[in-house]
């Protein structure tokens, strides 16, 4: 004859096997997540003295576009001696090995107490200008393609809008990396 206890002393696997599972599938969904956790990358940080203004952060495209380089950029601009300096280092596919680095120097071409703009005509095939808004603390920039005829311009986009931003925040943590991966503790946790 079976009892309560006998019954429920055979039936312990049933628990176990049950716990087991859920501790395996929190273990592969942290895996997954820490795996597309966004890096401790580039802080955008602004700041402004009255006579200089520095920003740094990571360029990134505002409109729907392909993704610009890896980068990570500091700019600072003297009211004195009306000079923006941007420094910025690329990672091309994300290798440290492939990294460069470069320094320009631009002519301001205005410097306000809310604002400061500059641009780079010289090359041949586009226009690079940038805007920094003190009262937005937001650095924006374009390359627009210049009307030209040379054959090295061809491929180049017309406009590519950028801003400079935080990659921690622009980063999408839930964003279309969840769609091709099966996660159901997580959705359920993220939908109560």
């Amino acid at each position: 004859m079976v009892t309560d206890s006998t019954a429920k002393a055979r039936n312990w696997w049933k628990f176990a096997f049950f716990v087991a599972l859920v501790a395996f599938e929190v273990a592969r969904e942290e895996v997954i997540v820490q795996a597309h956790e966004p890096s401790t990358g580039n802080l955008f940080d602004m700041q402004s003295n009255g006579n200089m203004v520095s920003a740094e952060g990571q360029w990134f495209r505002s409109d729907s576009g392909s993704p610009l380089v890896s980068n990570a950029t500091a700019i600072q601009c003297e009211k004195d001696t009306k000079t923006c300096i941007e420094a910025q280092t690329t990672l091309l596919n994300y290798d440290v090995r492939t990294a460069y680095a470069s320094i320009s120097v631009y002519d301001i071409t205005e410097f306000t107490d809310t604002s400061v703009t500059y641009e780079n005509d010289s090359a041949i095939c586009a226009t690079y200008r940038v805007h920094i808004d003190l009262a937005q603390k937001r650095v924006t920039a374009s390359t627009d393609l210049k009307q030209t005829s040379e054959k090295v311009c061809a491929k180049i986009e017309a406009h590519i809008p950028m801003e400079l931003s935080d990659s921690i925040r622009r980063q999408q943590s839930n964003g279309p990396w969840m769609e091709g991966h099966f996660l159901p503790l997580l959705r359920l946790i993220r939908h109560q």
